[in-house]
């Protein structure tokens, strides 16, 4: 945090350094060793309103904007409640930012106040294996059938599936040569991540330390998604995901640069107790502090 805050981002990080502290480093850690979620935790951070951050007033949240919603992850991490990153970011940029800013007066009136409350979690549905983050090169197919749509295809990477409630999936809705540009034919969807014609297996990483945010590979066949369910234009699908995309990059390295202060602060503290032969040395904390 390189620059002065505001009293009000001041106050965001000092009360989420005073909840993750209060809780203690012995609690996250037998969460991890437990492989369980800290599911107190995300109550208290929850009631204090940090997942309603980036979500307006009138939909339960408190209506501030991208600066504070990066200094309260990159405080919540380095307090030492970097377990809740993953969903943190996903929550609040793909469920809270894109229905704020796309979804219908219905869509928003269902989810926003229970995203801002905590209540629900929320997935992505964008990788794909022969596309990666591309969009451009989506190949799940979204067919209009009536007020319908039948979706048929594959996701990889999805984080978040098994405990998700709602899931922001992009289709494309046109084949790439009836388009009018690169851009035009996808669509976005509200999707339920467990309605009929969807299964997701986990993907079988060995970097998963206990407890940490699983990804899933996703199939999708025959999937069958009411109009309603549309975020933003049909067709127009590109825009909602590419105005988030840069919050939700900006978010993971909030949070990744708050892991990193937890991790330096760690070592510093284990060096100024580590003896060495039968003595203290203070050569090592006085150099981690000098990149502190």
């Amino acid at each position: 945090m390189g620059q002065e805050l505001t009293d009000e981002q001041q106050m965001l990080v000092d009360i989420a350094h005073d909840i993750t502290e209060d809780f203690g480093d012995s609690y996250f850690r037998e969460k991890r060793l437990a492989d369980e979620e800290p599911t107190e935790y995300i109550e208290a951070i929850a009631e204090a309103g940090f997942f309603g951050i980036p979500i307006p007033i009138e939909h339960g949240g408190e209506g501030m904007g991208m600066e504070e919603l990066v200094y309260a992850i990159e405080a919540l991490s380095e307090a030492g409640g970097w377990l809740l990153g993953s969903r943190f970011t996903l929550n609040t940029v793909f469920g809270g930012i894109v229905l704020s800013r796309y979804g219908t007066d219905e869509q928003k009136e269902e989810h926003l106040s229970a995203l801002a409350k905590g209540k629900k979690s929320w997935a992505l549905g964008v990788t794909e294996q022969k596309a990666g983050s591309n969009m451009l090169n989506t190949q799940t197919f979204a067919e209009r059938d009536g007020d319908e749509f039948v979706i048929n295809g594959e996701k990889v990477f999805n984080s978040g599936l098994d405990h998700a409630d709602g899931y922001t999936f992009l289709a494309r809705t046109k084949k790439p040569e009836e388009a009018d540009n690169r851009t035009d034919g996808l669509t976005v969807f509200l999707v339920d991540p467990e309605a009929d014609g969807i299964e997701y297996d986990p993907v079988g990483l060995d970097i998963y330390w206990p407890a940490g945010e699983r990804t899933f590979t996703v199939h999708i066949d025959d999937l069958r998604v009411h109009e309603s369910q549309v975020i933003g234009e049909v067709h127009g699908g590109f825009k909602p995901i590419f105005d988030v995309l840069n919050p939700e990059r900006i978010s993971v390295a909030a949070e990744h640069i708050g892991r990193g202060r937890w991790v330096l602060n760690q070592a510093v503290e284990r060096a100024k107790e580590r003896e060495v032969w039968g003595g203290g040395s203070r050569s090592v904390p006085i150099r981690l502090s000098s990149i502190h």
